[in-house]
């Protein structure tokens, strides 16, 4: 059998490559972007460009199509399409058609979008008596005046169909609200059918449940927490371990089942000191942590490969609850972050964004030369120095990385990219290190 994999700049996209291509998968990478991650990978066997679906849906379908013809004809095998990011939804929409060519395992659009968008969800959510945080949600300025003396603060302003927390504001006082609302939908430029939503805050720490069902059976389930995030509470995963949810994952069992949910879904949520968890949202389709439960043995990408070849997969009931993963791109980034933000640091990391940036406009070996001198100089420091220490410490802890492999070793190329972003504008943009938007340039 042979696989399609779309959005391959991701992370996902390779541990969802390395799951099925390990098993004897042909595994097909393709993506909107050249140079993406994944086509670096021993076991992408094939890439191609496909027109983004952001830009053109029509022509992003038929450049599927187009190719699953060409890979059927050459493999003389069916072929399988595995969706990772925001192009699942597209795919979805066009299910009906793609299907007459490739092996799906995705719900229905309607579906998918009742759960996706967050000021559908709410609504969904009240009616099967799910808990979940105070969602307001407006028609227009006025009516938000007329809430916000009712609204326990701090609360979260959310884009209708963002993700990675992207567009995500936090808002302690009511004079802030009417301000960040009306920028949100000016920055964005939105209409009144697609204004954020307003969401009430809630204590604890997150949790991320992890689920496959086919037709409404549950197959697998998985709960992991980030451990740390870069950036800090708002950016992807730095690291992560297994946790025991029970309840969480009854709440998440009943609400998909009693939707008949189909396909792969990651469900957020939240619990406080009172032990009650409260469901935030819910993502339709591949998460940041995917490695967590791969590197757990819930190996999710092999599972929804075979309800969309076999009609079926076996059902999980135990993995590895001693796992930890990391994704070294994030940790160094985060190390950094960690460091810069000591005062006493700055001066010094001025120092290596600017070598860094004149390497690649003149003189390259001098001041590349010149970088490493301030890296070691840093390092001599005794505040930096424990910093490290605490870095190579925790990494000796963790089981599997999301990106280093010595058997696939090319993707590191994919790793280098976020790093001098980094280093050349002093900061990284989420968009990018999640795959928010088109990534184009503008």
């Amino acid at each position: 059998m042979v696989c399609i994999i779309t959005f391959a700049r991701s992370w996902q996209t390779l541990i969802a490559a390395r799951a099925l291509g390990k098993q004897g998968i042909t595994v097909i990478t393709a993506d909107s972007e050249k140079f993406a991650t994944t086509f670096f990978s021993k076991y992408s066997k094939n890439n191609f460009i496909y027109t983004d679906p952001n830009e053109n849906e029509n022509k992003f379908v038929n450049d599927l199509i187009k190719k699953a013809k060409e890979y059927k004809k050459k493999y003389n095998e069916e072929i399988m399409l595995l969706p990772v990011h925001k192009e699942t939804y597209t795919i979805s929409k066009y299910r009906k058609k793609l299907s007459k060519h490739m092996k799906i395992c995705v719900d229905d659009y309607d579906k998918i979008m009742s759960v996706h968008n967050k000021r559908k969800i709410p609504l969904l959510l009240k009616k099967y008596k799910i808990p979940t945080p105070k969602t307001i949600i407006v028609k227009d300025i006025l009516e938000l005046y007329k809430i916000t003396p009712k609204l326990n603060f701090p609360v979260f302003i959310k884009l209708p169909e963002s993700a990675a927390s992207i567009g995500l504001v936090k808002v302690k006082n009511r004079d802030d609200l009417i301000y960040e609302f009306s920028n949100a939908v000016k920055k964005s430029k939105l209409k009144p059918r697609n204004y954020p939503i307003i969401q009430e805050g809630v204590g604890g720490e997150d949790y991320c449940v992890t689920a496959l069902f086919n037709k409404g059976k549950k197959r697998a389930m998985m709960t992991y927490k980030n451990i740390k995030t870069y950036p800090y509470k708002s950016g992807p995963s730095v690291y992560r371990k297994n946790v025991n949810a029970e309840e969480m994952e009854k709440i998440a069992t009943k609400f998909l089942e009693k939707i008949k949910w189909h396909g792969l879904a990651e469900i957020d949520f939240r619990m406080g000191s009172d032990k009650k968890p409260v469901l935030i949202e819910i993502n339709p389709r591949f998460w940041g942590g995917l490695n967590q439960s791969v590197a757990s043995n819930v190996n999710y990408p092999l599972l929804a490969y075979e309800i969309a070849v076999n009609g079926d997969c076996k059902t999980i009931k135990k993995y590895d609850k001693s796992v930890r993963t990391e994704n070294l791109t994030t940790a160094i980034l985060a190390l950094f972050d960690e460091i810069n933000k000591d005062e006493k640091k700055k001066k010094e990391i001025k120092k290596l964004e600017k070598h860094w940036k004149k390497a690649f406009k003149s003189n390259f070996k001098l001041h590349i030369s010149e970088f490493f001198k301030q890296v070691k100089h840093i390092n001599n420091k005794k505040y930096t120095r424990k910093k490290i220490k605490e870095f190579v410490k925790r990494r000796n802890k963790i089981t599997k990385d999301d990106i280093i492999d010595v058997k696939d070793p090319f993707v590191v190329l994919g790793v280098l990219y976020p790093i001098h972003l980094f280093l050349k504008y002093g900061k990284v943009d989420k968009k990018m290190l999640t795959g928010e938007g088109s990534g184009k340039k503008k």
